[in-house]
């Protein structure tokens, strides 16, 4: 399958791996439909993709919240006249035990990671099921498939989300849509940064998001009789 000509919907695309992928993606031939919350940031990645005469749009939404979710696909819709691929990217990470977790954290983590991808999945659906084929990747993470010890909200939001695309692929099984959950280890986002963990924070055992866009491509263009529906990917030589 190419990718060539597909529009390719991605949250999460201001920075870390959602800007490598719409860069990677863009670079195949894919028009990019850039969705986050902070413009400046994409209109960056759009103009980086611009720079190398890939074609991309941005689009700024909150994906917890559904209204702007459901307004910013059908701009998205109707500058680009279809979407074929979704891309659920955005989320977020904390650690502690549960007690140094607020009830707005833990609420936060749940709507960015779990939530947010059933939004865009509910508004997308009517579209990308008018499409002759399309698909559905969820990034996830290696935290949702087990328990950890200090990581255990971002854990269950991330195995919330897991039960989702599991579920989701399931109800799309007799249709043209594929679903794919992918499952990424430790990568060199800033993820960590903007939850104010980065002081002093090993990376040696975490991927470039470059090097992770570039599997992801890899599954979006598998023949479509073809389903990478589980893939996990971490550092040769780490467990993280």
């Amino acid at each position: 399958m190419t990718l060539q000509d597909q529009v390719v919907l991605i949250t999460g695309a201001s920075k870390g791996l959602g800007a490598a992928l719409a860069r990677k993606l863009a670079s195949q031939g894919a028009q990019i439909a850039l969705l986050a919350r902070g413009e400046q940031d994409l209109q960056q990645v759009k103009t980086q993709i611009k720079d190398q005469e890939g074609r991309a749009e941005y689009f700024v939404a909150d994906v917890t919240d559904y209204q702007q979710v459901e307004t910013a696909v059908q701009q998205v819709n109707e500058h680009f006249g279809q979407i074929d691929v979704l891309i659920n990217n955005a989320g977020i990470w904390h650690q502690g035990s549960v007690a140094d977790h607020s009830p707005a954290k833990i609420e936060q983590l749940f709507k960015v990671n779990a939530i947010g991808p059933i939004y865009l999945a509910k508004a997308a659906l009517p579209i990308l099921k008018q499409q002759p084929q399309a698909q559905i990747l969820n990034v996830i993470s290696t935290a949702g498939l087990g328990p950890r010890a200090e990581w255990g909200v971002y854990a269950a939001s991330k195995a919330a989300l897991k039960g989702f695309s599991d579920s989701l692929k399931l109800e799309l099984q007799d249709s043209k849509i594929r679903v794919m959950s992918f499952y990424p280890g430790g990568m060199k986002t800033g993820i960590f940064a903007e939850a104010g963990f980065a002081q002093g924070r090993d990376t040696s055992w975490m991927m470039e998001p470059e090097r992770v866009a570039t599997v992801i491509g890899l599954m979006l263009s598998q023949p479509l009789e073809i389903s990478m529906d589980h893939v996990e990917v971490r550092k040769l030589g780490h467990r993280g």
